[in-house]
């Protein structure tokens, strides 16, 4: 299944305001609560996030920020944190009003089936192997499985390894 640039970047976007309108607040509890290592994991996901939106200044300061708590040190200045909650608070303005909200459609038994074969045809399995962001072009349709939540969010998160995992998990339950 291939999807349009615009479709891809539509969910970034959506994606993108949905994880990180509170990670601000999540990095700075880490690394005032000592934990350094879900701190930088947390950076480390914004700076990302930031990467595929061509956010070069967000990216940038979460780089930063991710660097100085590599090695489970915090090595982060009060700068740095004013710089990266400056800079993703400009993304978050200009991204929310962007945001697409997602409808969730009823469908024939026949489209469900056909919906099922083609969320476990392999590929999007593979998809998560690769940590490829065209698994996001399933989420429309994974939705509408009951018991989908979980992958869906992994995906979303970008959290692809755990996604596959979440992905055979979910295919127990319907193959």
């Amino acid at each position: 299944m291939s999807i349009s640039d615009s479709d891809l970047h539509q969910k970034l976007i959506n994606i993108f305001v949905k994880s990180n309108s509170g990670r601000f607040a999540e990095i700075t509890a880490a690394i005032f609560a000592g934990d350094i290592k879900l701190a930088h994991r947390l950076a480390h996901t914004l700076k990302s996030n930031a990467g595929q939106l061509g956010k070069t200044a967000l990216q940038i300061a979460a780089g930063n920020v991710e660097r100085d708590l590599a090695n489970g040190e915090n090595l982060v200045d009060r700068n740095q944190m004013e710089v990266l909650g400056r800079e993703l608070d400009a993304v978050l303005t200009e991204l929310t009003p962007l945001v697409h909200e997602v409808s969730k459609e009823s469908v024939s038994p026949e489209q469900f089936d056909k919906i099922i074969e083609f969320v476990f045809s392999g590929d999007l399995e593979e998809l998560l192997e690769c940590n490829d962001v065209e698994s996001l072009t399933y989420i429309d349709r994974l939705r509408l499985l009951p018991n989908s939540e979980e992958l869906v969010r992994l995906i979303e998160d970008m959290e692809f390894r755990d996604a596959r995992d979440a992905l055979i998990e979910l295919e127990k339950n319907w193959m």
